[in-house]
């Protein structure tokens, strides 16, 4: 995962086709990934503004807008996770996927939120509201952040 990647969207992923199929198929998540990226804008993670830049060293970069934050990362290829750790937050595991040029960082939707409230500084009570209100929606859905090199 090493290099710069630039935030292109979020990203839904279902647990299984069964619920994908009982959550309406490729629609629903079309829906739930619309619905997130209106709710991710609002706390400046967006097209353009929004980058990561991970190291061969272990430590990495984020950029959300004009607020840049570093911490350090795990990625362990066996099961395609990486945790991330910024100074002072507990470490937040996120299911990887992708090839070379795209990549999607997938979390639990509370590691999500945690992630959402500390990338966006001060965040309105009615964009978390938002957000888990999205989350709650699908049990065994994960949310997250599309990204190309």
């Amino acid at each position: 995962i090493t290099g710069s990647w630039n935030y292109t969207g979020s990203a839904v992923q279902f647990d299984s086709d069964n619920l994908l199929q009982r959550a309406g198929g490729v629609a629903a998540a079309s829906s739930v990934e619309d619905k997130l990226d209106a709710q991710l804008s609002k706390v400046g993670i967006k097209a353009g503004a929004t980058n990561f830049t991970f190291n061969e060293d272990g430590t990495f970069s984020s950029k959300i807008g004009k607020r840049t934050m570093n911490g350090t990362y795990t990625y362990d290829k066996s099961t395609s996770t990486v945790n991330l750790k910024y100074a002072g937050l507990i470490g937040m595991n996120a299911a990887v996927t992708g090839s070379s040029n795209s990549m999607s960082m997938l979390f639990d939707a509370d590691k999500l939120l945690q992630l959402v409230t500390f990338l966006g500084g001060k965040v309105n009570n009615s964009t978390i509201k938002a957000i888990t209100s999205i989350a709650e929606s699908y049990d065994g859905m994960k949310l997250g952040m599309e990204m190309n090199k």
